[in-house]
């Protein structure tokens, strides 16, 4: 079994974006990947939502811990931390978000909220 429920490829912007909901399984993938020994102190800690990106790679990675699927606090993690990884991505990409320019982070987090919720359906 693989240790996500959703890898999204976002073609536009050529990254990876990984989705877990069970921490022992994500913790071992993440170690992997390397990232830097404070955002994997982080990852251990967390009993909520945490996201990571590896900027090098262009893959991102969100731990959603803070309940089942389906239940509003999973939805409300889910919707935080896609922000923040669309801001991430956004960001190396050059797109500059400002109160009057933020489309591009609206449609990339609608994207990421229904690539993971039609992933996770399709694991029930």
């Amino acid at each position: 079994m693989k240790p996500y429920v959703a890898k999204i490829h976002v073609p536009m912007y050529d990254w990876d974006v990984y989705f877990y909901t069970n921490k022992k399984r994500a913790l071992p993938h993440i170690e992997r990947v390397g990232f830097a020994s404070k955002s994997l102190d982080a990852w251990h800690k967390t009993n909520g939502g945490i996201s990571s990106i590896d900027a090098e790679s262009h893959d991102a990675f969100v731990g959603i811990f803070s309940g089942p699927i389906g239940t509003t606090r999973h939805a409300d993690t889910l919707a935080h931390e896609c922000v923040h990884v669309a801001m991430a991505v956004l960001a190396r990409a050059g797109v500059l978000i400002e109160p009057e320019n933020h489309e591009a982070l609206a449609y990339l987090v609608g994207f990421l909220v229904n690539e993971y919720l039609t992933s996770a359906k399709k694991r029930k």
